[in-house]
């Protein structure tokens, strides 16, 4: 039976997908994102602070202990990589991962 095309956002265990195909984890927000003024200004502000290019990106994994946290991408931590946070923080971005599959193509 063949895989079923999906979108999805990637768990901390499969981050490992990036380092095996030599990319980095680490993203810029869109030009769509920085379009809309109010995450514009949340991002410029953060790029400031940490003089940084790259932002926090969402992860699908909860954190183990508390059910409203999840775990996020950080911008460029030499500290580590995935930290926790309230899930109500809609300034974080997303990264979807995309699984297509390229038997039905013809």
């Amino acid at each position: 039976m063949g895989m079923e095309d999906k979108v999805f956002l990637l768990s901390s265990d499969e981050l490992k997908w990036f380092t095996d195909a030599d990319m980095t984890i680490y993203a810029k927000p869109t030009e769509s994102c920085q379009a809309n003024d109010n995450l514009l200004k949340e991002y410029i502000s953060y790029k400031d602070i940490y003089n940084t290019e790259n932002y926090y990106w969402w992860l699908r994994d909860s954190y183990s202990s508390n059910a409203n946290e999840a775990n996020f991408v950080l911008s460029d931590s030499e500290e580590g990589e995935i930290d926790t946070a309230s899930v109500g923080i809609s300034s974080l971005g997303i990264r979807p991962a995309i699984c297509v599959d390229l038997s039905k193509l013809k």
